[in-house]
């Protein structure tokens, strides 16, 4: 890619992968990356038939001007003519590990205002040395394959797109273009803090590049362990597709005969998918976990056990299915409200809309005798249920009167376990 400032010439290419959607969210911060990414989107509206696109600015609540700097992202977007949303993290903070959780909580926010506003894409501003740092963390880790290939430029958050346009981009270009233009950003602090693994690993890149470690050299290579990881998901693609089934309940059923013949690299990259989405998680349990569970459902010959907040059972023989379902014993199901007009991701699981001008309910967990028919019992558990004033409406069970109370349930599933939405409707 050329150097200096990004050019008009170059929005085509680097936005292609969002051509084709209805409406998009952009994630901005604030910060150099993210300003970039919003006015180089705003550029590309003007010269293409780009879809219309939401700002979503996530206030972590973690310092005192982080409120202020939210709305100064939501005042810069309107002064572009984009749509803004402050989208803010609630509840106690921990103690350790705050930016991982903070990630999460990012990543949890968006992906249900996403869902909410029906979009098809969320839009973030990783770099090449954003990909170069995360290749560096976790070869400290000693990750495997996945933990080692290069972000993809485009994967799935809550059942819709996570597009990172910039991947390919040095930080220094987007640098150059705000400068370029006078375009003012945020300075987080928090990147100048040495407790952060991020922020010593910028410090010792002078280091690094004297051994030729670059942040272009470090992408390269994340890029090149990417194609292998491509290949093995293709493959983990034609094992779900003839061994899985998923019900609209939110159960999956997995033929344990293929799992036992399939090589066992993708059994187990088979079983994370799975487990992952089941429980709604969001994150794959550790390599280690997943190994064993994946070693004990091809050689157990009954009994059950439990990973991610997913509950694994199995009926006995090695021919017979194993079946995957939420398990809501130890990880309680939310309790959210649902207003008309609007849409939410409940347990990372369920889309559930009600239609406007309908008074609002309560989405919580546990399908009771007298709200639908149908579905085994553990999985009746772990289902939403509709509830307004103390009196239930409707749950996933009871197709009529959702449509009747204005509800819409849909276990987005799926489309992650399968990948490919066409190869998921094959299982329906």
């Amino acid at each position: 890619m050329a150097a200096g400032p990004i050019r008009p010439e170059e929005l085509d290419r680097l936005f292609a992968p969002l051509v084709a959607c209805k409406a998009v969210g952009l994630a901005v911060s604030g910060g150099p990356d993210s300003t970039a990414l919003m006015h180089l989107f705003v550029r590309w509206q003007g010269l293409s038939a780009a879809p219309p696109a939401i700002v979503l600015t996530v206030d972590h609540g973690l310092r005192p001007e982080a409120a202020a700097e939210a709305q100064a992202v939501v005042a810069s977007a309107k002064r572009l003519g984009l749509e803004a949303r402050v989208l803010r993290w609630a509840g106690d903070k921990p103690a350790t590990g705050l930016q991982e959780a903070a990630r999460e909580a990012r990543y949890r926010l968006l992906g249900e205002a996403a869902q909410a506003q029906g979009l098809d894409a969320i839009v973030t501003a990783h770099t090449e040395d954003d990909q170069a740092e995360t290749l560096l963390m976790r070869l400290a880790r000693g990750s495997g394959l996945d933990g080692l290939a290069a972000m993809p430029g485009v994967t799935h958050l809550a059942g819709v797109k996570l597009v990172r346009p910039l991947l390919r981009v040095p930080k220094a270009r987007l640098l150059g273009t705000l400068s370029e233009a006078g375009i003012g950003y945020v300075r987080d602090p928090s990147n100048l803090d040495p407790r952060f693994e991020r922020t010593r690993l910028r410090a010792a890149a002078p280091v690094l590049e004297g051994l030729g470690l670059t942040s272009a050299a470090l992408a390269r290579t994340s890029r090149r362990l990417e194609r292998a990881r491509a290949a093995l998901d293709a493959t983990t693609d034609d094992l779900a597709v003839a061994s899985v089934a998923v019900d609209d309940l939110g159960v999956a059923r997995l033929d344990l005969a293929s799992l036992t013949a399939a090589p066992e690299e993708i059994a187990v990259r088979l079983v994370a998918r799975i487990v992952t989405t089941i429980g709604g998680d969001g994150d794959a349990p550790s390599l280690a976990k997943l190994e064993v569970l994946t070693e004990w459902l091809r050689t157990a010959g009954d009994g059950a056990r439990t990973l991610g907040r997913t509950e694994v059972r199995l009926g006995g023989g090695r021919s017979a299915q194993a079946i995957f379902l939420r398990e809501s014993r130890r990880s309680p199901l939310p309790v959210v409200p649902l207003a008309g007009g609007t849409a939410i991701l409940w347990d990372g699981r369920f889309r559930i809309a009600l239609e406007g001008g309908r008074e609002s309910v309560q989405i919580k967990g546990g399908v009771t005798e007298t709200s639908g028919t149908g579905g085994c019992g553990k999985a009746r558990q772990s289902l939403p249920l509709a509830v307004r004033n103390g009196v239930e409406v409707a749950s996933p069970l009871d197709v009529p009167g959702a449509r009747a109370a204005g509800l819409t349930f849909e276990f987005v599933g799926g489309r992650t376990i399968f990948r490919d939405r066409a190869r998921a409707e094959t299982q329906k």
